[in-house]
């Protein structure tokens, strides 16, 4: 068995990855230039929000849903799945650049600022749309991944550290819609591993790709979460978060729908 398909050998992840996505065609992982990796990156130069969970929470770039882990059952592994959306310029703003940027994590809250995530952006460049996958471990900067993506296609998104690890983990992804999945690993930059403190279901406003754009309604469905203990779950105990601005306007809002989904809806932009 491979260091990679190792990681993912629980059996409650591998029925759940198996049920899904067991025949797709594998895709090899690429990853963009640096030039790309400009263009579409998330947003380091600010601090993830560091708050303590409760329901809900108002966050300035955060929108989605999140269930907090424990000091003996910290988090290791983390699904969801969502549809790409189609992105609008919102009605009265000005600007060439707009963004959307949906994706699943573990930490951000509770001062646990070392987020790996992976997911996906969409923007609006000079009337130019583009859609593109993403990972990022922070602090390290986003890494563009080279994977068929659309406007409309149906994507699953799973991140489960090594067995005894906090800074080691295998991401796997898949392209429903275009039956296509891939998988890679990845490791923290030395000292930054993550704590496992909460899991994160979100659409991000990503400052430096211009404004938040009009992503419409977006649902995070088959939302599961597992700790090192064995345990998995839902979101039964999941805090919904809403973005807000400086003035306290709220630029999108989530709901918790069923226990394995969250709703996320643009309100306006910033």
């Amino acid at each position: 068995m491979s260091a990679l398909a190792n990681i993912f050998k629980i059996p409650e992840l591998r029925r759940r990855l198996n049920s899904q996505h067991g025949h797709y065609r594998f895709i090899a992982p690429t990853f963009g230039t640096e030039e790309s990796r400009n263009a579409v990156r998330a947003d380091v130069n600010l601090s993830p929000p560091a708050v303590e969970a409760a329901a809900p929470v108002g966050l300035p770039t955060w929108a989605g849903a999140a269930v907090p882990g424990s000091p003996n059952a910290p988090i290791c592994w983390i699904q969801g799945s969502w549809t790409v959306p189609s992105i609008q310029v919102p009605p009265g703003i000005p600007g060439e650049y707009f963004a959307a940027c949906p994706w699943v994590g573990i930490d951000g809250l509770n001062n646990a600022t070392n987020i790996l995530q992976v997911g996906c952006a969409a923007q609006i460049a000079a009337g130019i749309v583009g859609y593109s996958f993403w990972w990022q471990w922070r602090p390290g900067d986003s890494q563009p991944i080279n994977f068929p993506i659309a406007a409309g296609d149906a994507i699953s998104a799973t991140i489960k550290l090594a067995p005894g690890s906090n800074s080691s983990a295998g991401i796997l992804f898949t392209n429903d819609s275009k039956r296509a999945r891939s998988n890679f690993g990845v490791t923290a930059a030395p000292g930054f591993p993550v704590a496992g403190v909460s899991a994160e279901w979100v659409v991000e406003f990503v400052s430096n790709l211009g404004h938040l754009a009009d992503f419409g309604l977006l649902n995070f469905t088959n939302c599961a979460v597992g700790a090192v203990s064995g345990a998995s779950t839902d979101l039964r105990s999941a805090t919904p978060l809403f973005m807000q601005d400086a003035n306290r306007n709220i630029l999108a809002a989530s709901q918790i729908t069923n226990p394995a989904s969250v709703a996320v809806r643009f309100v306006r932009s910033a």
